[in-house]
């Protein structure tokens, strides 16, 4: 038999990992077996166990004898169950140290875990349960679980510290014992091969999951939102504990970076950077859309797109060699992952070519233009942009290519994008360009959404 245990923390998204590997042929996999308050096991496990969910006796009288019990199943199957930091310590350490468990480390942002959590504690919704896609029932319960709560800064440290006890307790039992595992995030159970690292992980055969079995997202949008005191969560992490970081919409981003020009850095700390784009990105972004963006700024709307929705798959492509460094530290800061593509986008059909990029002495300043003067000359792949979007699949497209998408677009077969939302950099000169623009994407057969829009970002939607 194998077995395997999940090390996580409550609105992490353990529960939608469960219920990914539950579809798993011969997987049984328990929810929070050790919870100080109920067992949570396997809904169909119980009879078997002879316990119920919130009658302790059996198991906490004899914790040894229940946590081997747990494991008697079929020699095919494969066991596992889930712990928090407040579940039974002995257990706990039992997992850790056997060599035989597979173990799998999921993290969340914290804030957004810790909203998640209060969110939780006030409305007493802790689960939208799978049951098919009634789009009304899921507002209604959403609704009565999205009740605005207070960010308090006190609680969030002791939170906090709390977490990274775990983790640093986890991942130090693992290292000094020379055991591997696998690390997942929040965002990466969105993707479209979870279920196959899943199942190479645990050597079994890979399947395709139902998303229709699947828990729903509770909490769509951005963290503000769902607090009573908005500022707060800013006000603490620039200002309070993260010097150096400025936090938009609940994501991180670090403003120490020698990357930005001092304009980008102030508008990080006010809260303005890429305002329009966000707000525009959380009206029309969608749960589930594989998400691409061209131009990849710093890495702050694909966290965003990460944290908020259930993108398939995240693909980011940035022609600064050292725009992918920040972009990738900008995903990590709020526990997002992304493909990274390093690359100029072309339609002319590219084989190991390259262009020559332009480095400044502010780095977020380099481009394909020789003029003013550079620093150094570097060379960047071309990447053909037709073959990626056929590669990827996506069906939201971010664009952010400072008014040249006139001199791409008319080439590009956007096969699968049903969104697409462009940023034309705000220059009397590009009104003409906004104008063309237009005209080569309604011949693609996209319309423009002007109620979307938002200052200079254009949103266009594929024609039904």
């Amino acid at each position: 038999m194998k077995k395997f245990a999940i090390y996580a923390v409550q609105r992490s998204g353990s529960t939608l990992l469960v219920s990914m590997l539950n579809q798993i042929p011969k997987v049984v996999c328990h929810f929070e077996v050790f919870h100080p308050s109920n067992i949570g096991l396997r809904d169909d496990k119980f009879e078997k166990m002879g316990v119920e969910r919130f009658t302790m006796d059996k198991r906490d009288n004899n914790i040894q004898g229940f946590y081997d019990e747990l494991f008697n199943e079929p020699d095919d199957h494969t066991v596992g169950l889930k712990f928090f930091p407040d579940h039974n310590e002995w257990a706990l350490t039992k997992t850790l140290m056997d060599p035989s468990i597979k173990k799998i480390i999921l993290r969340r942002h914290r804030p957004s875990s810790y909203i998640s959590s209060l969110q939780g504690r006030v409305s007493n919704v802790w689960m939208i349960a799978p049951g098919g896609k009634d789009e009304e029932a899921i507002k209604k319960i959403r609704r009565q679980s999205n009740k605005k709560v207070y960010f308090d800064r006190v609680e969030f440290l002791r939170y906090q510290d709390k977490l990274d006890y775990f983790y640093q307790f986890v991942e130090n039992t693992l290292k000094f014992s020379g055991q591997d595992c696998l690390k997942l995030t929040y965002g990466e159970l969105q993707e479209a091969n979870i279920t196959d690292r899943l199942c190479d992980f645990l050597e079994l055969p890979r399947i395709k999951v139902d998303p229709k079995a699947l828990p729903v997202k509770q909490h769509p949008g951005p963290l503000t939102n769902r607090l009573i005191n908005p500022g707060s969560l800013e006000e603490f992490i620039t200002e309070g504990s993260d010097k150096g970081f400025a936090t938009i919409n609940g994501m991180r981003i670090e403003t120490a970076s020698d990357y930005y020009t001092p304009a980008e850095r102030k508008s990080m700390r006010e809260g303005s950077f890429q305002q329009d784009e966000a707000a525009c990105l959380l009206k029309t972004l969608v749960q589930e859309e594989s998400f691409m963006q061209w131009g990849g700024g710093v890495g702050y709307l694909a966290s965003l797109a990460s944290d908020t929705h259930h993108c398939r798959e995240k693909t980011v492509v940035d022609a600064n060699p050292y725009g992918s460094a920040v972009i990738a530290k900008t995903l990590h800061l709020n526990y997002a992952k992304a493909h990274i593509i390093n690359g100029v986008l072309t339609n002319d059909e590219v084989d190991k070519q390259t262009v020559p990029f332009y480095e400044r002495s502010i780095l977020s300043q380099g481009s394909l233009h020789h003029q003013p003067a550079y620093q150094k000359k570097m060379e960047v792949p071309l990447t053909n942009a037709t073959k990626l979007l056929q590669q990827k699949e996506p069906t939201f497209l971010v664009c952010d290519l400072q008014g040249q998408e006139f001199t791409l677009f008319p080439g590009v077969d956007f096969g699968t994008v049903k969104t697409l939302m462009v940023t034309v950099k705000e220059d009397p000169s590009l009104n003409h360009t906004k104008v063309v623009l237009r005209q080569i994407l309604t011949e693609k057969g996209f319309q423009p959404d002007d109620e979307a829009g938002q200052g200079k970002v254009l949103v266009f939607r594929k024609a039904a």
